[in-house]
């Protein structure tokens, strides 16, 4: 009990003697435990002199992961009615945070404070769009930083912070709390650029915040999940709702989706593919059989390639000479539509159909319901980076032979996170897909 009171004593001298230090010793295990952080270009903010840290706004505690990641304080310039409480107040002053309300007399007390605090030398930090982003993509500016900047000669530098998005602290969903969390320690990379002049137009400052978001993105590409471990992740996860359906009157909950992939990947395995066969061509309209097949290829770590069914032979045969795709995979009832002589072998899967055995569902039905990390391992996604190979989509040939597009993982998964936070797609959405799989973001949806 001595101990207890003495660590107590300290704990409560510490506080009172520097309120900064002692916040900073708490909050920074904490932090730590719960994200990973990585900074690029600390070197561009200015060591002595004052200047305007301008970033973009993404969940409810930036601030605080600002605070965190930076060397020097933080005098972020904020809305006082998100600090009513005693508490919150003893912390804001303990940063010297410049509390502002919606009254012109507080806003007016806000400027002066925060104009003297970059005369003074001070870091002034402001989040530009005035409010929380709710799509992750920055907003425009409101002219605040100007005012702010208006008789100094601070310079303003631009933050991106990577990360956030999708957090509990997020609008992702469509709300801001009462979210699950999707990841445990959430990698946070932190682009700081080049200092700008006070004058630098709005627009100039908010395109220069982009291209760092432009960086921040590329940088993160590594903890983007892989095509076939996301869609594993997602059918577990809706094990029981709708998940895809087709005209053909096919239904299937996302566990089933699951178990009918991982079975026809063993098939194809088995009585298709050999074992160093790379590229495979997909001849398939938009269909539950379409993803089907397309996420099995992505599971054994195959590139999928769905040719184009609307043109020539000759044309088709030009894509799959220039990649090297020897087995194509249909069904007779969409290619008997089609008048078609291939420079491949055409596999149906009608027939395909008929070779999985009751081991091949007897061993999908396990496997679906491990651990999606232990099923990653099983099927070797763990080993699959971003940067690999997913899929090649050709291009038109409207001004010559179609070209062959190579996409990564990466890359769909750029396309899917983007269509995400455009449309904030819920469990409680339904998405047509009409585009063909051909097409890269008829592949994406």
């Amino acid at each position: 009990m001595g101990a207890i009171a003495i660590v107590l004593t300290a704990l409560v001298i510490f506080a009172l003697v520097s309120r900064r230090l002692f916040i900073r010793f708490l909050l920074r295990p904490v932090l730590t435990v719960l994200y990973r952080k990585e900074l690029h270009g600390l070197e561009n903010l200015p060591k002595d002199r004052g200047c305007v840290i301008i970033s973009n706004h993404v969940s409810w505690i930036d601030g605080i992961l600002i605070l965190w990641m930076m060397p020097r304080n933080v005098r972020f310039v904020v809305d006082g009615g998100n600090f009513d409480g005693a508490i919150a107040r003893w912390i804001a002053g303990a940063f010297d945070t410049i509390l502002m309300t919606a009254s012109p007399k507080s806003i007016g007390r806000a400027l002066k404070t925060a104009r003297q605090g970059l005369i003074d030398g001070d870091v002034v930090g402001i989040f530009p769009e005035g409010t929380l982003t709710r799509t992750g993509q920055l907003q425009a500016f409101k002219p605040g930083i100007k005012k702010i900047l208006k008789g100094t000669d601070a310079v303003v530098v631009p933050l991106w912070v990577e990360g956030m998005w999708g957090s509990i602290f997020s609008f992702s969903g469509g709300k801001f709390f009462f979210k699950w969390p999707k990841h445990f320690r959430r990698k946070l990379i932190g682009f700081v650029g080049e200092p700008m002049p006070g004058d630098t137009p709005t627009e100039l400052m908010r395109s220069k915040l982009q291209d760092l978001g432009a960086k921040a993105t590329i940088e993160n590409r590594k903890e983007f999940p892989v095509l076939a471990g996301r869609a594993i992740r997602v059918w577990k996860k809706a094990s029981r709702r709708l998940q895809a359906a087709d005209s053909t009157g096919v239904e299937l909950s996302g566990r089933e989706l699951l178990i009918r992939t991982l079975a026809l990947r063993r098939t194809l395995r088995r009585e298709v593919l050999a074992h160093d066969e790379q590229f495979v061509g997909i001849l398939l309209p938009p269909s539950v059989g379409g993803v089907s097949v397309n996420v099995a290829l992505a599971m054994d770590q195959r590139v999928s390639a769905n040719l184009n069914y609307t043109v020539s032979s000759s044309v088709l045969n030009h894509c799959i000479s220039e990649i090297g795709i020897k087995h194509v995979l249909s069904s007779e009832r969409f290619l008997s539509k089609l008048d078609l002589q291939l420079d491949a072998e055409v596999v149906l899967l009608d027939e395909i159909k008929e070779k999985v055995t009751k081991a091949d569902k007897a061993i999908a039905f396990v496997q679906s319901y491990l651990p999606s990390g232990l099923l990653d391992r099983i099927l070797g996604l763990h080993k699959v980076q971003s940067d690999d190979l997913l899929t090649v989509i050709f291009t038109s040939g409207s001004t010559g032979m179609p070209k062959g597009v190579l996409l990564s993982n990466a890359n769909i998964s750029h396309n899917v996170d983007a269509i995400d936070r455009a449309i904030k797609l819920t469990t409680e959405d339904t998405v047509l897909g009409i585009l063909p799989f051909f097409h890269s973001f008829g592949y994406s949806v």
